[in-house]
């Protein structure tokens, strides 16, 4: 997807259960066109949000991503979460080189909702 990366925000670390954290990153790219739409997307990988603090703010960018969907329940009542999970950002006015994670192996994140607890938000 192309577009106008028009906000960044902070990185977000999410205590687990484990011990562990869970690190994210989200930002903002308006659609080109008659009707642009502002599209919120996530990543996940150290790379990508290290390459994020090259792109300023009103930037063209080109953003890869996966659509992610996890289902869970709270309080008897199913809920449903869709994430674009972006592995690849480039702006093309950047002087540093497109981040292509595409052929590397990643481990699945896996969410456990069984727990109100455990929920990241």
């Amino acid at each position: 997807m192309k577009g106008k990366l028009i906000e960044k925000f902070e990185i977000q670390r999410i205590p687990t259960k484990k011990g562990t954290d869970f690190v994210k990153q989200e930002f903002i790219v308006e659609t080109d066109g008659d009707y642009p739409q502002p599209i919120k997307f996530t990543t996940i990988k150290d790379k990508v949000m290290a390459y994020m603090d090259t792109i300023a703010v009103g930037s063209e960018v080109e953003v890869s991503f996966n659509l992610r969907g996890y289902k869970g329940q709270k309080d008897g009542r199913t809920f449903y979460i869709n994430d674009l999970q972006a592995w690849r950002v480039f702006a093309p006015e950047s002087s540093e080189k497109p981040l292509d994670l595409q052929n590397v192996e990643f481990t699945e994140s896996k969410m456990d909702f069984s727990n109100e607890d455990s929920l990241p938000f």
